[in-house]
C-alpha cells in the first residue's frame, strides 16, 4: 500500500523566484496564473459603490476578499484537473513584483504596454489575440474591445513619443507570434524599438529573434529534458470569472468580445492544456466557483 501511495501523482502550489525556471523531469506540466485581484476587482467595486451608494474601500476589500475565495476554488480545481497529467505545480506571481522588475530593466526608456495589467506610468497599447468561437484557432492580433485599430494606436504612440526609443512590455511570451502585429505597427511608424521585456517568457521567442528585437524577460521557463511547450501553459484567473475578462472572441456578426474559459464559448483544452477527459466537469466546477462568488 505505502508503495502505491508513493506513486499517485504529485500536486503543488508554489511562488517561484524571479528568473530562470528549470521544469525538471519530476514534474509533468505546471500551469502559471498572476494574482490579479486588485486589477480585476478594483472597477467592480468602484461601480459597486457608485450604483449603490457605498463606501468604496470597504466595498474593495469585500469583493477582493470573495475573489480570494473564488480563486482558492479556482487553484483546487487546477490542481484536480492537471493531475490527470501526472505531478503537477501551480506556479503562483505577484503581479505587481512582475511589473516593478520590467520597469527596472527598462530604465529611462519609454514603456509601451501590451500587458493590460501594466497601465499606469506607460503608453498602453491595446492589443490582443483574436479567437474564433471556442478558441480553437486564432486569426490575427486585434484591438481589445472597445479600442482603436491595431495602426490607429501606433500612429498615436508615434506622435506622442516623437522618435524617442521604446522598451515594449508584455505579460508573456512564448514563440513571439502573438506580439509581431503590434511590433511591426509600431515600427512602420519608424519607432526603435530598443527591446522587449515580457513579464514570463516560456521558451524561445524564435519569432521576435528573426525580426531581431531583443528579449529580456523577468521570467524564463525552460526544460531541462524535452520541450518545455509540453510542459508549461499560462492564464489568468480573471478570465475565469464570467464578466470579468475573457479570450477576444469574433462574433458571428463581426464584432469582438470576450468569452470566459468555459466551454462551449473557449475550449479549455485548447486554452488551458485542461486534459479533454477532464474538461466537462472542470467547467461544472469553474461555474460552480462563478455562482458561490455572485450570490454571496
Amino acid at each position: 500500500m505505502s508503495e502505491q501511495l508513493k506513486n499517485l501523482p504529485t500536486s503543488e502550489i508554489k511562488w517561484p523566484p524571479l528568473g530562470k525556471v528549470e521544469v525538471g523531469n519530476d514534474v509533468d506540466f505546471v500551469y502559471i496564473m498572476r494574482k490579479d485581484g486588485d486589477f480585476t476587482m478594483n472597477p467592480i467595486a468602484l461601480r459597486m459603490s457608485e450604483e449603490y451608494l457605498l463606501d468604496e474601500q470597504k466595498t474593495k476589500l469585500t469583493v477582493l476578499e470573495e475573489y480570494d475565495t473564488f480563486f482558492s476554488k479556482l487553484a483546487d480545481t487546477f490542481r484536480w484537473a492537471f493531475v490527470h497529467k501526472g505531478n503537477f505545480e501551480l506556479h503562483l506571481y505577484d503581479p505587481n513584483q512582475l511589473a516593478e522588475e520590467v520597469r527596472n530593466k527598462a530604465g529611462n526608456t519609454p514603456i509601451v504596454s501590451l500587458d493590460p495589467l501594466m497601465n499606469k506610468g506607460v503608453i498602453e497599447h491595446k492589443v490582443s489575440r483574436g479567437f474564433y468561437l471556442s478558441g480553437k484557432k486564432d486569426f490575427a492580433q486585434v484591438p481589445r474591445p472597445g479600442s482603436p485599430p491595431i495602426h490607429i494606436q501606433a500612429q498615436q504612440i508615434s506622435r506622442e513619443l516623437n522618435n524617442i526609443p521604446i522598451v515594449v512590455a508584455e505579460d508573456d511570451i512564448f514563440s513571439g507570434g502573438g506580439v509581431i502585429v503590434s511590433l511591426s505597427e509600431l515600427l512602420k511608424q519608424k519607432l526603435e524599438v530598443k527591446e522587449t521585456i515580457p513579464g514570463i517568457q516560456i521558451g524561445k521567442p524564435k519569432k521576435l529573434v528573426e525580426m531581431g528585437i531583443h528579449v529580456n524577460a523577468v521570467v524564463v521557463y525552460e526544460a531541462t529534458q524535452g520541450n518545455i511547450l509540453d510542459k508549461v501553459d499560462l492564464g489568468d484567473p480573471r478570465d475565469y470569472l464570467i464578466g470579468a475578462s475573457g479570450l477576444v472572441i469574433k462574433m458571428p456578426n463581426g464584432e469582438y468580445a470576450r468569452a470566459p474559459y468555459i466551454p462551449p464559448f473557449v475550449s479549455t483544452a485548447a486554452r488551458a492544456s485542461i486534459p479533454p477527459q477532464s474538461e466537462t466537469k472542470f467547467a461544472l466546477k469553474v461555474l460552480q466557483a462563478n455562482l458561490d462568488f455572485l450570490t454571496v
